[in-house]
């Protein structure tokens, strides 16, 4: 249901698409649970790249969420992201990090997306070039508005459901 909303700014023809979370593999887990990457995509001739994926249920908040802290005291995203990014290639990351808003569980509907390149992200991020504030559930997410990413000159796409037009993201 999202990428066929967002599959224009991230393809090329031939593109394929795997699940690292519909597959009950040890490196399926591995390089989602290690480097957070959620999908790779293969592009023949071409190469192969991660892609990270986070879906919220319910409201479109407009905002890009990150695991900053969890209640059991477990490395998180952006700890793993950050590592990975300041390791020189050493470490591998998502090049790309997909936030969504659907409807609901049960018979989603896409409401919006965005899509942002994972190291200028975490970069703006960790050069306090980005503003954020944190919500706390059981874990402490940071929060980024996509309008504050776009101000900050970060390249984000965002596609966002028009008002009545559900039928044209199905």
């Amino acid at each position: 249901m999202v990428y066929p909303a967002i599959k224009h700014l991230i393809s090329t023809e031939n593109t394929e698409l795997i699940s690292m979370e519909l597959h009950d593999t040890r490196i399926a887990k591995l390089f989602d649970m290690n480097s957070g990457i959620d999908v790779f995509q293969i592009v023949p001739n071409i190469g192969i790249r991660g892609i990270a994926s986070r879906v919220q249920y319910g409201k479109d908040w407009g905002t890009l969420t990150i695991r900053y802290e969890t209640v059991s005291g477990a490395k998180t995203e952006y700890g793993k992201r950050m590592k990975a990014i300041q390791s020189d290639g050493k470490w591998l990351y998502p090049d790309l990090t997909i936030q969504s808003y659907v409807t609901s569980r049960k018979d989603p509907e896409l409401l919006s997306a965005a899509i942002v390149k994972t190291k200028e992200l975490y970069t703006a991020i960790y050069e306090k070039r980005l503003p954020y504030w944190f919500q706390a559930y059981d874990n402490k997410f940071m929060c980024l508005g996509w309008a504050a990413i776009q101000k900050a000159g970060i390249e984000i796409s965002i596609v966002r459901r028009p008002p009545g037009q559900l039928e044209l993201f199905g």
